[in-house]
């Protein structure tokens, strides 16, 4: 989840492929910038890392790291209200006692590396899996209808 290559802070370990800074070589002004980027447990591996200044310290990086999660969690359930309805759909309608769906539904089974790839470039778009599979298969399906029909017609000019 780091953002680049390029870190401007001293690192102290590595988790899973991402730097955790050394926030005791870090002025602490800077943690907040430090700490924005990484994931859950690399922001709690850098905190805990951290000088502590007492008990109830405002500046601790367990509190910042706590702060963050709070505005990280304010930031997906943004990106969750205005995802929640993929533009290649409409929601279904409510439908009436004994009326029949109006919708039906498709099942994939994915392996669990495909199904990361899939949430990574979701969350990479700010969607979850599910709705980023069903803009795929929309959008693929109508591209195949659209040059069957464009076949369809080239072969009814000739």
């Amino acid at each position: 989840m780091c953002p680049s290559f390029e870190i401007e802070f001293p690192i102290h370990s590595w988790y899973r492929g991402e730097a955790v800074p050394d926030l005791r070589r870090v002025d602490r002004g800077r943690w907040r910038e430090a700490l924005t980027p990484l994931s859950h447990a690399a922001r709690v591996i850098a905190a805990r890392a951290a000088p502590k200044r007492g008990f109830l310290d405002p500046e601790d990086a367990m509190i910042l790291v706590a702060r963050l999660e709070l505005e990280d969690g304010r930031r997906q359930a943004a990106l969750a209200r205005s995802a929640s309805s993929p533009p290649t759909q409409t929601p279904p309608r409510a439908r009436a006692p004994g009326e029949a769906r109006t919708t039906r539904q498709v099942n994939v089974r994915l392996s669990r590396r495909q199904f990361s790839d899939v949430a990574e470039a979701a969350a990479l778009l700010g969607m979850k899996p599910t709705q980023l599979a069903r803009q795929f298969i929309l959008s693929g399906t109508g591209r195949l209808l659209y040059e069957r029909r464009r076949q369809e017609q080239a072969r009814r000019r000739a």
